[in-house]
């Protein structure tokens, strides 16, 4: 089976090659784990930050883990405001790498979209090859319906000519729905963890202190400063406790400033971006995740915490309904600094009650990568036949 994965989130490095994200580790489970053939299609536009990434308007055909190819070409910092004209230099992104994938490949057997803008873009190249279209939707602007009127006509064609209609949770499904008003087409499918986050029991023997980890980007919406915030209010400067962040973004300076306002340069450490195996080093050396992000549509980064053994302590938000938190760790009711100064001494406290090798276990159970291909697999070739029974 030849899969075309089309994804517009990331956009290439300056040789072409993509940076890892949760899509390339998706094609790569596929691909190595069955006897299907994933093919990685970007087609995105780059940030005004990108206008000089000599990527752009050139066709760039890749091997790494998996085979990519890729056509860019600059936003200009447009995209926010001209949505007509970034869909369609969207579309002729993807309709350059799609033809070029077909020429050297041949029509593929299924096409698999990730969110909507890409997904639109995969239904019209479908329609013209008679290809069936599955998309997957992850985005948190579809989650708090943060989309303009466009956008919004352009999700709802989106799910009704996809062949099958993904999200990720079963709170951005009844988001869509509710959007969209178009009931029982969506599916929910959740994500994949990678099998580097998995339980490692002499991890923590290297650490003298209790050790929190957060992971995610360094933007307002994540919540970072209320866990420097609580963490400052929960532990004294002499406590045997450590926070570590891990991630890059726009409130970064603000975050060092809090820090070191608070005197615990000593106890709270900026990471910044690492690459995805020091994460999960560092996850499976920590005892314990924290989280205080507004709202996620999935939250990806606690099922690799839970992966790697560690009992999650989060607020109460949509994304976080389906892991069953409250038998994986402390699920707070506000997302505020004093709620998570309490959660945060009282998971210190509690910490011998978590079994850290049945966390992991449940949780690669769930999200594993057994479970994803398996899943994956029955329902490529189930939207396949019903394509060719004209369903």
């Amino acid at each position: 089976m030849l899969i075309f994965l089309m994804q517009s989130w990331y956009t290439p490095k300056d040789n072409g090659k993509l940076n890892d994200n949760f899509f390339l580790e998706q094609a790569e489970a596929i691909n190595k784990n069955t006897e299907n053939r994933v093919i990685l299609l970007n087609g995105g536009l780059t940030d005004r930050t990108g206008i000089k990434c000599k990527a752009n308007y050139r066709l760039q055909h890749c091997f790494q883990t998996c085979e990519s190819f890729s056509y860019t070409r600059p936003s200009f910092g447009r995209a926010r405001f001209f949505q007509i004209w970034a869909m369609e230099c969207t579309y002729r992104n993807f309709l350059t790498v799609y033809h070029e994938a077909k020429r050297l490949y041949g029509v593929p057997d299924i096409i698999h979209a990730h969110s909507f803008t890409a997904g639109y873009c995969a239904v019209n190249i479908g329609h013209v090859d008679n290809i069936p279209v599955i998309i997957t939707e992850h985005s948190s602007k579809v989650l708090t319906k943060n989309l303009s009127k466009y956008y919004k006509k352009i999700l709802k064609k989106s799910v009704n000519n996809a062949s099958l209609f993904l999200a990720v949770s079963d709170g951005l499904r009844i988001s869509i729905e509710g959007i969209t008003g178009i009931k029982n087409k969506v599916e929910t499918v959740a994500n994949l963890v990678n099998p580097i986050f998995n339980y490692d029991a002499a991890a923590k023997k290297t650490n003298d202190h209790f050790q929190f980890i957060s992971v995610g980007n360094l933007i307002e919406s994540k919540g970072m400063d209320i866990l420097i915030r609580a963490f400052c209010k929960a532990f004294t400067q002499n406590d045997n406790v450590q926070l570590t962040i891990i991630g890059d973004g726009s409130c970064k300076e603000n975050l060092k400033k809090l820090i070191y306002a608070n005197n615990r340069t000593s106890q709270i450490f900026l990471c910044g971006q690492l690459p995805r195996s020091e994460v999960a080093k560092k996850m499976k050396e920590s005892h314990a995740f924290v989280f205080a992000s507004k709202y996620e549509t999935f939250g990806v980064v606690n099922i690799e915490a839970m992966a790697c053994g560690l009992p999650i302590l989060t607020c109460d938000n949509i994304g976080n309904a389906q892991m069953d938190i409250p038998h994986n760790g402390i699920l707070l009711e506000q997302c505020d600094v004093n709620t998570f100064a309490y959660g945060m001494k009282k998971i210190v406290k509690e910490i011998d009650k978590f079994d850290n090798e049945e966390i992991s276990k449940r949780c690669i159970e769930k999200y594993g990568l057994n479970a994803f291909v398996s899943i994956h697999e029955q329902m490529y070739k189930r939207v396949i036949l019903e394509n060719k029974q004209g369903k």
